[in-house]
């Protein structure tokens, strides 16, 4: 009787098991995908990112110009900005805002690892570029709250490898390259 039972157990458990849904397969290093169309956000919501983009274009300037002592400071501030950016508004469901704090947490580490590791200028810019990624990522969730912004691309950034970054016009300093550096850059998309 036992041994029935713990048969028919067992048999009702793996088939529990088997009948569950498949989880999707989570990419590691990825944030979610959520979709914001129709979501309105306040306007403290963009205030706050678009002091937040100033300082990315002015640390963006700053490792353009070689100036590493600068740009950690500059970087420090973008990292509070996004660790502190309210993502709580009103008609946002749960995913969205968790989707928004996943994309604020990753830009603000990485800022803040670029302030941390003070890995020469080489190593600033591969974490800006990193932030710039998921920023552009970020504000294809969101919308750009100012005026538009161009996602240029540098093929020649980190010896052929290419990066991307955001400016607000074209022909700007390019913070891969340099400021006396050959101009090397490539409109890849407007933002807006």
């Amino acid at each position: 009787m036992r041994i029935t039972r713990w048969l028919t157990g067992g048999i009702f458990l793996l088939a529990t098991a088997c009948a569950q849904p498949e989880k999707a397969e989570e990419k590691s290093g990825e944030n979610p995908v959520v979709n914001f169309k129709g979501v309105t956000f306040r306007q403290e919501f963009k205030d706050s990112i678009q002091l937040a983009l100033e300082d990315y274009h002015k640390l963006a300037l700053n490792l353009a110009f070689g100036d590493t002592s600068i740009a950690d400071m500059r970087a420090t501030l973008l990292s509070d900005r996004f660790e502190y950016l309210a993502v709580a508004h009103d008609g946002l469901d749960s995913n969205q805002i968790h989707a928004l704090a996943m994309n604020t947490g990753s830009i603000a580490a990485e800022m803040k690892g670029m302030f941390i590791e003070k890995a020469g200028l080489e190593g600033r810019r591969i974490a800006f570029q990193t932030a710039s990624e998921q920023l552009y990522d970020f504000l294809k969730l969101t919308g750009v709250p100012g005026k538009p912004l161009f996602w240029l691309y540098c093929e020649d950034a980190f010896g052929g490898k290419g990066a991307y970054w955001l400016a607000e016009e074209k022909g700007s300093y390019n913070p891969y390259m340099g400021r006396d550096s050959k101009p090397c850059e490539e409109e890849k998309e407007i933002l807006k």
